[in-house]
């Protein structure tokens, strides 16, 4: 009876492995080192079968049915949980008549600390005929349901694993019976196993799938794809039954490992794991059978017997499972070679999609990146044993500042390595191998190491700079650079591409030696430094030289750039930056010296390229835009050199603005200000207009009940703040202004029906024009008056003011970086009339008027403090004469017997007379010019809207809020006004 029953279970023996259906598909963590630390379980309680079986059946019993067992387990030595959780007891032990217990487990219990194992091999979830091995469930039966403790459970610290399942696809696989009524069952039991966990206080869980069967030795030679369907069903149950458990129990943590994708990676790449034979099992072979049990020869076996692993594969197994609690990030895809195997350790990298590492390696270990995918080290290793890329791509770094490796790096053929840094990024390590290289970030790799690898070089974005050597082909892409001062086998430039030969962290010329062709494809790019001697780097071939695309000259973009005396100093100067041993072949589509007036000449030769530097006749003007910008090229132009100016300009490259660099010197400011003075003497024309209309428009100001006539005297004050904003006429730079000020006056009934009055006031504005900039000090002083008709009335006035200015200009160009100040005066003074007629109505007062103003401002001579972009200027002065046509409306409500509010309204068009405001000025030592500043606008929209709080006959409050609003000017202004009247 007992032979039947190991005959059965022989029959149900299978492989360990993994799966990994639970975990995150990508894998990144903060940068720290991958260690290998203690379990942090503090207990381990095993279910399963022959794979985990830690010596249940004595050898003396299984070696009656011919099966090979070392002290009970089926393979050369301990399992892979021994390897995980060492010092096991025997959960149950062996009996001819039947299994005994051996001790209570549960974590009530005096053996609560201890790692025990139930698993039996050959068991399954559902038994087989006349068979005594007991069931999975009969295991968990025997722990759950232990009398002695009144029934075990589980620490929330402990860890169940439970791996099953294969013995009931091998018992399908014989009978014939269908695979997947029996996956279905086994998916039911393992949901039920886990749920009874659950209850028990289990909460970490290894749950192992299947493997692909048809990989063992006993199926490996067969063509009946039973063996992988098999596999397929089960796993595909298994993955369903975790993913129902796992969304009905948050609290778990469940792990499952992808051991077929492991066991599929170890046998590919056998060699690297120290296996010489993954195909057959070791005791077929009779050396290896007969070996010392865990000797040389039977490590290099994978396999013991034609299902199970040989214990150096049980190895590789705990420690690939080891990961998903040590390092969770790297679950499914990263193991080490067992301690001792090799002198160096080897990590093993084989994921199946893109993954991302951001820990690192320190020591003696090396790194293998397997399986065709690409792996993404974004930590900073510093292990010496080397990097060995087998398939799909290593990537160092994700595109930020961080990721790389030590050592030499060998790469496989169609395999590659890539660079992917925001930064500078040097690669000293020897490159090796048949695979290629790529420069993927936007960042400079520079590789130092003379180096033998044979695949390409692709330059995709970013720099790679080649300061050793490299024994391929380097093509550079659209938007990507080749430089260096190292040799490189062969040059395709594509179109888009830069070749810059030289390294642009030093000023000195470089070449790049290239031992085979170049080839530059049409809208590339050869970017060539000059340095003061004109002497230039140089792309130096043995081979042919096609020539394509352009040649630019001090591109300007990389390294530090020449001074303005080196770049003069290189004029007339000749330089060979183009050498072939065989030929040159073509011409460069464009040749630019990326110098606005400086040339560049090239004599084509057989074997070589020469350039010349000379100053351009192109003019300084044509890179001006306006017609400031014109009048002030042609003044540095006509200093000549020596000039600092002069020569600042001469040297400039294509890069630079030179629009932008006229117009800061153009002092544009000291003529448009003039324009700034003319239309702020409005400010005061108009408070002395509101006042001279409050005084004749009684109807506005309506006195307390009693009083039968107005006063005769009045004292009144404004305070206002404006800013506003006229654009560039297309010539002159757009200026902003804000100001603040006052005025006050004091008037009286000289007769019936005329009023005479003085005002004062003060003004402090601040003008922004690019890069200038004056803050104006205004004192004020005047003169109104009135007469009124009835409905009709006149109101004219007259005023002068004084302007102390502040400027500050600065200019930076180049090598000018100049601070220009000065302070000077200005004068300013002004007529103004106005005639109205008002009509009363009963919904408001209405007044249509019309007003005409002239005005006249002057300013003083000037100079700025010394510099070479000082200015000096000349008097200037300015007139403008304005007329306002418009329409008031006024309206008064009575709040109580003494108090109203007064409200208005007002729009005009407003025309100005056609002016130019200019200013006449020189640079120090250079000739005079003459530059226009911002012109008014002729037509102008006027509007005004207040409130008037009449408190008693004698005060009232106002506010107000007037805009100007043109094509150009936009100008907004906010009043305060007091009134007394006695």
């Amino acid at each position: 009876m007992f032979k039947k029953n190991i005959i059965g279970h022989k029959e149900q023996l299978f492989i360990l492995i993994f799966s990994s259906h639970l975990l995150m598909s990508t894998a990144s963590f903060s940068q720290q080192e991958i260690t290998h630390e203690k379990s942090p379980f503090n207990k381990a309680v095993i279910f399963g079968d022959s794979l985990s079986d830690n010596g249940f059946f004595p050898d003396i019993i299984t070696a009656i049915d011919g099966m090979n067992t070392t002290n009970g387990r089926f393979s050369n030595g301990i399992v892979w949980d021994e390897y995980l959780f060492s010092n096991q007891a025997r959960g149950t032990t062996f009996s001819i008549f039947g299994s005994n217990r051996n001790g209570d487990y549960g974590d009530n219990t005096q053996n609560r600390s201890e790692n025990v194992n139930y698993s039996v091999g050959g068991s399954a979830y559902l038994p087989n005929d006349g068979q005594y091995t007991p069931t999975i469930t009969e295991q968990i039966d025997d722990y759950l349901n232990e009398q002695a403790s009144g029934g075990n459970t589980f620490s929330p610290d402990s860890i169940i694993t439970l791996w099953a399942g294969a013995n009931d696809a091998l018992d399908a696989m014989k009978k014939g019976i269908s695979i997947q009524d029996k996956a279905n069952f086994v998916k039911d039991k393992l949901l039920e196993a886990l749920e009874r966990f659950y209850q028990a206080g289990g909460r970490n869980f290894l749950i192992p799938d299947m493997p692909d069967f048809a990989q063992v030795p006993r199926f490996n030679n067969s063509s009946s794809p039973l063996a992988h369907e098999a596999t397929r069903a089960f796993n595909e149950v298994i993955a369903d039954a975790l993913a129902d458990f796992s969304k009905s129990h948050l609290d778990v943590n469940l792990y499952s490992p992808d051991m077929n994708g492991f066991f599929n990676t170890v046998m590919r790449y056998q060699d690297l794991f120290g296996y010489k034979n993954t195909a057959d099992a070791c005791i077929k072979i009779a050396a290896c059978k007969d070996a010392p049990a865990g000797s040389e020869i039977q490590n290099e076996f994978m396999f013991w017997d034609e299902i199970h692993p040989t214990t150096r594969t049980h190895q590789y197994v705990a420690d690939y499972m080891r990961e998903y609690w040590l390092n969770p990030d790297l679950a499914g895809f990263y193991v080490t070679s067992p301690e001792g195997q090799y002198e160096t350790e080897r990590n093993f990298f084989f994921p199946v999609t893109d993954k991302t590492v951001s820990g690192y390696l320190t020591g003696e270990k090396s790194v293998y990146k397997l399986n065709n995918s690409k792996l993404t080290l974004t930590g900073d290793h510093s292990y010496s044993g080397g990097t060995f890329i087998k398939e799909g791509e290593l990537e160092l770094g994700n595109g930020s500042t961080t990721g790389s490796v030590t050592g030499n790096i060998d790469i496989a053929d169609q395999s590659v390595l890539s660079f992917n840094h925001s930064n500078l990024f040097n690669i000293d390590n020897i490159i090796s191998g048949d695979g290629g290289v790529k420069q993927k970030g936007y960042g400079v790799t520079i590789i130092n190491s003379y180096n033998s690898y044979r695949g390409p070089t692709d330059i995709l974005a970013g720099e790679l700079m080649i300061n050793g050597s490299v024994t391929s082909l380097v093509k550079a892409y659209s938007g990507s650079i080749l430089s260096g001062i190292g040799t490189i086998a062969d040059v395709l430039a594509e179109n888009g591409s830069f070749i810059s030969p030289g390294d642009f962290r030093n000023s000195a010329v470089g070449k790049l030696a290239v031992n085979g062709n170049v080839d530059l494809k049409p809208g590339s790019t050869l970017d060539i430094r000059v340095n003061a001697d004109g002497n230039t780097s140089s792309l130096s071939a043995k081979g042919l030289i096609n020539l394509g695309g352009i040649v630019i000259f001090n591109g300007g973009t990389r390294g530090a750039p020449l001074s303005v005396a080196e770049t003069l100093a290189m004029l007339g100067k000749t330089s060979t930056f183009l050498k072939s041993d065989t030929n040159i072949q073509g011409h460069f589509e464009e040749v630019k010296p990326n110098y606005r007036f400086i040339g560049a000449s090239l004599d084509y030769k057989f074997h070589e390229v020469d350039v010349s530097f000379s100053q351009t006749d192109r003019h300084f003007a044509e890179d001006a835009k306006t017609r400031n910008q014109v009048v002030v090229a042609d003044t540095v132009e006509a200093q000549g050199r020596s000039s600092q100016l002069y020569d600042n300009i001469a040297v400039s490259t294509l890069n630079d603005d030179l629009s932008g660099a006229y117009a800061q010197l153009s002092g544009d400011l000291y003529a448009s200000l003039q324009t700034s003075l003319l239309l702020d003497t409005s400010l005061t024309r108009e408070a002395v207009q509101k006042r001279m209309a409050d005084a004749f428009d009684t109807h506005l100001n309506l006195p307390a009940q009693g009083l039968n006539a107005p006063l005769s005297n009045g004292m009144w004050g404004q305070v206002y703040s404006a800013t506003a904003r006229i654009d560039s006429d297309g010539n002159a730079q757009s200026m902003k202004r804000s100001l603040t000020g006052f005025v006050t006056g004091i008037d009286n009934l000289a007769s019936e029906n005329w009023h005479v009055g003085l005002f004062t006031g003060y003004m402090r504005s601040s003008l922004y024009s690019g890069n200038a900039n004056a803050t104006i000090d205004t004192y004020q002083l005047g003169v109104y008056g009135g007469r009124e008709w009835d409905n009709l009335k006149l109101i004219f006035g007259a005023a002068a003011g004084l302007h102390d200015i502040d400027s500050n200009r600065t200019v930076s160009f180049k090598e000018i970086n100049d601070g220009n100040s000065t302070d000077f005066h200005g004068s300013s003074y002004q007529t103004f009339a106005e005639l109205s007629y008002t009509f009363d109505t009963q919904v408001a007062q209405i007044t249509p008027f019309a007003g005409l103003a002239y005005s006249h401002v002057k300013t003083d001579a000037f100079t700025e403090s010394v510099s070479s972009s000082s200015l000096s200027g000349t008097e200037n002065k300015a007139d403008m004469a304005s007329t306002i046509l418009g329409l008031r409306l006024g309206q008064v409500y009575m709040l109580s017997d003494t108090i109203s509010l007064g409200t208005n309204f007002s729009a005009g068009w407003q025309h100005n007379s056609k002016i130019k405001p200019t200013a006449q000025l020189n640079f120090t030592g250079g000739n005079a010019f003459t530059i226009d500043g911002l012109t008014p606008d002729r037509d102008a929209l006027m509007v005004q809207a207040g409130l008037q709080l009449n408190l008693r006959q004698d005060i009232s409050l106002g506010l107000t809020y007037q805009g100007q609003l043109a094509r150009r000017t936009k100008d907004h202004t906010v009043k305060a006004d007091f009134f007394y009247r006695f």
